[in-house]
C-alpha cells in the first residue's frame, strides 16, 4: 500500500517541481548518518556534559524542556532499522499506551532479525515490511505521507497551500517558486509540531522523530544513546545555505553552525536542509482530523513546539470508542473475545485493546479482499455474530 502511494507520486508528471538554479536550497550536504568521516567531531560524553546540552537544547527549544528532560530513546545500536526504532520512539513521545510501546520495543529485534536485516530506504519501505507486526503490538493508527525529495524530483501537491506557506516563511511568491517543496515540506511538519503531535521524517538517510523547531532548526529524538556525540564539518547560515565544507571555525562575516549536532540522545538539525531532503514522514495523530497537514498554522514562524503527552484515547480519537458501542462492544470481556478472534494482542486495558480492534478494522477495509483479508463490512457481521454467541451462552 505504501508502495504504491509513492509510485502514483512519480505517476503524475504534474507533480515535477525542481528547485530553480538561483535558490539557495541546493543538495550538497553529506550527512554524518551516513558517512561518520563528513563529521567534525565524534565521540562519547560523560554525564555532566550530556546534561549540558541537554541544557543547551532546552534554551533553545524551552517549549520542549520536558520531553528532552523524560526521553530516553530505544536504542538501534549498530543495526541499520532507524525507521523502526524511529517510530516506535515516536510512538512513545506521542503517548500511546505504554504496554502498546512496551511490546513493540520487547520484539523490534526479533522482528528485524527474522527479516535478515533487509536494506529499507525510508519510513514507507519499512512500513511494508513490519505493518503486521506494528499492528499486534498497538501501533496500527498512524498517518503515512510518501513526500520523495530532490532525488525524486515528485512531490505530493495534494496538500500544498502556497499563500499560507508565503505567510508562514514572509517570503514572497518569487521566492517560493524557486523551491515550493522546501517552504511545504516546513508547513507540514511545523504545523504537526505546532499541534502537538511528534512527527517521524525520513531525510538525509536516516529516520528520527521531530519534536520541536525554531528559527533555524529542527530538534529530534534520535534513536541512539545519550552518550554519543557528533557534529557535521559541514555548516549553513540560518536560510540554509551551506556556507562552509570541512571548516570547523566559520568565516567570521556570517553566522553559521553545524548543519548536524547529535548529543544526549537528540539531533539538532538545520531545518531548511531537512526541508529540501524529506522523502516520507509519519505520525500518530491527534483527535479532530489528519494533523498540521491541512491545518493552518497555530502559531509565529520561529517559536519552538513540543509535544505534550496525552491521553491514548485523545490520539486514537472518540471514533475508537463510537465505533465499537456501536456494535455493542463495551464490556472488557467481550473486546478481549473480539481481539484475540481477529488475531489481535488481547491485554492491557479497555482503551488500549479498543484502538487495536480498530486499527485491525480500518486495515482490514484499506485491504478490502486483497490475501483473503476480510473487508469492513464483514468485520462488523463478525462483531455482531460474537456478541449474538455470547448471549447465547
Amino acid at each position: 500500500m505504501n508502495r504504491q502511494k509513492r509510485a502514483k507520486l512519480s505517476m503524475e508528471k504534474s507533480n515535477l517541481s525542481r528547485p530553480q538554479r538561483n535558490s539557495r536550497f541546493t543538495p550538497g550536504y553529506e550527512s554524518t548518518s551516513v558517512d561518520p568521516a563528513a563529521a567534525a567531531r565524534v565521540g562519547h560524553m560523560s554525564t555532566s556534559q550530556i546534561e549540558g546540552f541537554k541544557r543547551l537544547f532546552m534554551s533553545e527549544f524551552p517549549r520542549a524542556a520536558r520531553t528532552i528532560e523524560a526521553y530516553s530513546a530505544v536504542d538501534q545500536g549498530d543495526q541499520d532499522a532507524c525507521s523502526l526504532v524511529g517510530l516506535i520512539n515516536c510512538a512513545q513521545l506521542a503517548g500511546l499506551p505504554p504496554e502498546d510501546v512496551s511490546a513493540a520495543k520487547r520484539g523490534w529485534k526479533r522482528e528485524w532479525s527474522r527479516r535478515g536485516g533487509a536494506v529499507l530506504r525510508d519510513i514507507g519501505d519499512m512500513l511494508d515490511e513490519f505493518e503486521d507486526f506494528l499492528d499486534r503490538c498497538g501501533l496500527g493508527c498512524r498517518e503515512y505521507i510518501p513526500i520523495n525529495g530532490v532525488e525524486e524530483q515528485y512531490y505530493d501537491k495534494t496538500r500544498w497551500d502556497p499563500l499560507e506557506s508565503q505567510r508562514r516563511f514572509n517570503v514572497s511568491s518569487s521566492e517560493y517558486d524557486k523551491s515550493p517543496f522546501v517552504f511545504e515540506n516546513g508547513r507540514l511538519v511545523e504545523t504537526l509540531l505546532d499541534s502537538s503531535t511528534p512527527v517521524e521524517i525520513n531525510a538525509l538517510e536516516h529516520s528520527r522523530t521531530a519534536i520541536a523547531y525554531n528559527e533555524e532548526h529542527v530538534l529530534f529524538a534520535d534513536n541512539w544513546t545519550a552518550s554519543v556525540h557528533s557534529e557535521s564539518s559541514q555548516r549553513a547560515d540560518r536560510t540554509g545555505r551551506i556556507v562552509s565544507r570541512g571548516q570547523l571555525v566559520p568565516d567570521s562575516s556570517s553566522h553559521s553552525s553545524p548543519i548536524e549536532l547529535y548529543a544526549a540522545g537528540f539531533s539538532r538539525v538545520n531545518k531548511w536542509v531537512v526541508y529540501s531532503m524529506m522523502r516520507d514522514v509519519a505520525y500518530f495523530p491527534r483527535a479532530g482530523g489528519r494533523g498540521g497537514a491541512t491545518g493552518a498554522a497555530s502559531s509565529r514562524r520561529g517559536r519552538a513546539r513540543t509535544p505534550a503527552r496525552s491521553t491514548a484515547s485523545a490520539h486514537r480519537g472518540d471514533a475508537s470508542v463510537e465505533e465499537l458501542t456501536s456494535l455493542g462492544l463495551v464490556k472488557y470481556r467481550d473486546l478481549q473475545r473480539l481481539a484475540k478472534k481477529i488475531g489481535v494482542r488481547a491485554n492491557g486495558t479497555a482503551e488500549s485493546l479498543r484502538a487495536r480492534i480498530c486499527a485491525d478494522r480500518r486495515r482490514r477495509s484499506a485491504h478490502g479482499n486483497n490475501g483473503g483479508i476480510v473487508p469492513n463490512d464483514l468485520f462488523a457481521a463478525e462483531a455482531r455474530a460474537h456478541l449474538s454467541n455470547r448471549v447465547s451462552e
